[in-house]
């Protein structure tokens, strides 16, 4: 049987490769919102402003969110070797498209120092297996800081599978400006969503103060300030991983942000 090559995906006018199976153009044909609300926010950012894009994958958010903004300075970050590969590829792809993209790549896995991790998966996603082998993870604060002359983030974005907490807790200093945050909250086990809900409970007593969920498929659920019905939102998919009731939702995303960009983010949401 041949091999299969890499695929060719086309993101608004940005062509890059995906590697074969990535299930990303299926499941945005099926689903239309699907990984759609970045590039949706990204034409409302700044030009100069910073993105950090934690599990970056192949580059796919990184072309959708130049695409809508070509003026943002983006910092990727991505852990997996063939991932990383794909992305280098990409860029010089995206660079063709746009050649004033300022894009930083960096190759790690984010983490709480002292934290060991091994990434697995396959069909275009991986996930770290934390246990006392494999790749040691760095603090995102510590990790940027390699990069001297990249200001303040105004966004910071997180995929990793099942660790995102652990990535947004290690940004730090990061956090001190209230930059938007939008990651995914992915987990199979009660102890992992006690995580994800101890984070923003966190982030709450830091001064952030909204939270916009979404669903697996890119759409709108709520927007609230109340951390509770959140903690009730996870709890139904934490009874659906136990098998206690039919399957509806597999993993939801969150935008966290400052109370005083309430009405500005309010707007996004009604263009999206």
């Amino acid at each position: 049987m041949k091999k299969q090559g890499p695929i060719r995906y086309q993101i608004g006018n940005i062509n890059i490769s995906l590697p074969p199976g990535h299930r990303l153009p299926a499941y945005q044909s099926k689903h239309k919102n699907y990984d759609r609300f970045l590039p949706h926010l990204a034409r409302y950012l700044d030009a100069g402003d910073v993105v950090i894009d934690v599990g970056a994958n192949v580059g796919d958010t990184l072309a959708s969110i130049l695409d809508g903004n070509p003026h943002l300075h983006v910092l990727c970050i991505e852990a997996d070797d063939e991932f990383f590969g794909y992305l280098q590829n990409n860029l010089l792809s995206i660079k063709n498209d746009i050649p004033e993209a300022l894009v930083e790549l960096a190759k790690a896995l984010v983490g709480k120092t002292g934290s060991y991790a091994e990434l697995s998966g396959e069909h275009g996603t991986k996930h770290a297996v934390m246990g006392n082998g494999g790749v040691p993870t760095r603090p995102l604060s510590e990790l940027v800081r390699q990069f001297p002359d990249l200001p303040a983030p105004r966004l910071i974005k997180s995929d990793v599978d099942g660790f995102d907490h652990d990535v947004i807790s290690s940004a730090g200093e990061l956090l001190d400006k209230k930059p938007l945050l939008f990651f995914e909250c992915h987990f199979q086990e009660t102890d992992q969503m006690k995580d994800y809900l101890l984070l923003l409970k966190n982030l709450f007593e830091m001064g952030y103060g909204y939270i916009t969920v979404f669903d697996n498929f890119g759409a709108v659920i709520c927007s609230t300030d109340n951390i509770y019905t959140v903690e009730e939102m996870f709890k139904y998919v934490d009874r659906q991983n136990k098998e206690q009731e039919t399957r509806t939702i597999y993993y939801y995303d969150v935008l966290v942000y400052d109370l005083e960009e309430k009405e500005w983010v309010k707007k996004i949401l009604q263009e999206y």
